[in-house]
């Protein structure tokens, strides 16, 4: 699924917490996890109690077990808000998931013309080739808690996560990053639909060109059933490889899988094809700041942007170096420099990040002892810090 964060910048900082905890969603969290998922109710993160309890156990079965397959799996981490004299708050939660292996690829096409002459001409392929990548996705933040860099906490969290666990067959790890949603009116190019109203905005690329190879299910059906019709054994999905994948016909011949050639597309849908939407920026520079970049694959539905990394890559990008913790007097100004993002966990099955106003510009992170209480942090104890802070 793609990612989306509000871009606003934050308008002031300690004042809007003073520690961040990523951890393993548990059943108890349920409910918090629905209302969070009621302001996406998009891909595989939906306000479906059955659905995240399912989700929640999975990703149990995943953490516990360091050879299941991820491919078979999800992880699940919700943050939790921690500010002065209030209790923990759960506020977003971000996923570590399978990866439905279907995409466009942007690839070229000879074409012939009468006098032997041949031109390239850009096309999009359809593709079922298997990823080796998990995705990051399912970024979600309730509104009233956005513009406070918990999204981009949540995508560092994940990233700390297969950066210190390894899992078997992960190279890659990618983001798919939502398009814009228009009108009814601009999404299917037919006038006169009139005023939009509620969750009716929809993708110009999946209502024009997708949808009528899809058998005209509508978006939250296909979205769906990417997820559900997984064969985990190989990302592929049945669904998708049926309507756009290669076929062989009743006469022993082979259909090659769909192809779109790009200049042939309404001008419409080439206008966001590939492109982020206004509420997915700052995912975008938050993935690029760590080292994921910009690849040759869309998504299937949207037409967004894959941002890829591999995990060698990142382990350069974010510089993790383990650090002694060091409490000081909450009174010590010099202690909050900046936002330092860290794990604290060498069990893969109790992994935790958080995010606190400190200084680790030595071999210590230095953090006030009334975080330090809040996160059951003790002096001298080891932890791994991401060199990008927040």
């Amino acid at each position: 699924m793609a990612l989306a964060t509000n871009p606003s910048r934050a308008t002031s900082s300690k004042a809007h917490w003073m520690l961040l905890v990523a951890r393993p969603a548990r059943t108890e969290d349920v409910c918090s996890l629905e209302r969070i998922a009621s302001n996406v109710a998009i891909g595989n993160t939906r306000p479906d109690q059955d659905r995240i309890i399912k989700q929640i156990e999975l990703s149990e079965q995943v953490l516990s077990n360091p050879s299941f397959p991820p491919r078979q799996g999800i992880i699940y981490l919700v943050t939790e808000m921690y500010k002065a004299g209030k209790p923990p708050k759960i506020v977003g939660h971000g996923k570590l998931q399978y990866a439905a292996s279907a995409s466009w690829q942007l690839a070229t096409r000879a074409r012939s013309h009468d006098n032997n002459s041949s031109v390239d001409v850009p096309v999009l392929r359809y593709s079922s080739e298997l990823t080796e990548a998990l995705e990051i996705a399912g970024n979600a933040v309730l509104p009233a808690f956005r513009n406070m860099k918990i999204g981009k906490f949540q995508t560092f969290a994940r990233v700390l996560f297969a950066v210190q666990h390894k899992m078997p067959g992960v190279k890659l790890l990618f983001a798919d990053l939502l398009t814009q949603r228009t009108s009814p009116a601009e999404a299917t190019g037919k006038k006169n639909l009139g005023k939009p109203a509620g969750n009716s905005y929809r993708f110009p690329f999946y209502e024009q060109v997708v949808r009528p190879l899809l058998g005209n299910v509508e978006y939250d059906e296909a979205d769906l059933r990417r997820y559900d019709d997984i064969d985990t054994s190989n990302g592929s999905c049945a669904f998708l490889n049926s309507h756009l994948g290669s076929q062989v016909l009743s006469d022993g011949r082979v259909e090659s899988a769909v192809e779109l050639v790009l200049h042939a597309l309404p001008p419409s849908v080439l206008k966001y094809l590939g492109k982020v939407g206004k509420d997915t920026v700052g995912a975008e520079k938050s993935l690029r700041a760590i080292g994921f970049r910009e690849s040759d694959k869309r998504d299937i539905l949207d037409g967004g942007k894959y941002m890829l990394a591999e995990l060698d890559h990142l382990n350069n990008t974010t510089n993790c170096k383990k650090k002694k913790i060091q409490i000081c007097p909450d009174d010590d100004d010099d202690v909050e420099r900046k936002k330092v993002v860290f794990t604290p966990s060498v069990d893969r099955a109790r992994y935790s990040a958080m995010a606190v106003h400190g200084d680790d510009r030595d071999s210590h992170l230095r953090v006030h002892a009334s975080v330090a209480k809040l996160a059951g942090l003790v002096n001298g104890q080891t932890v791994t810090v991401m060199d990008n802070g927040l």
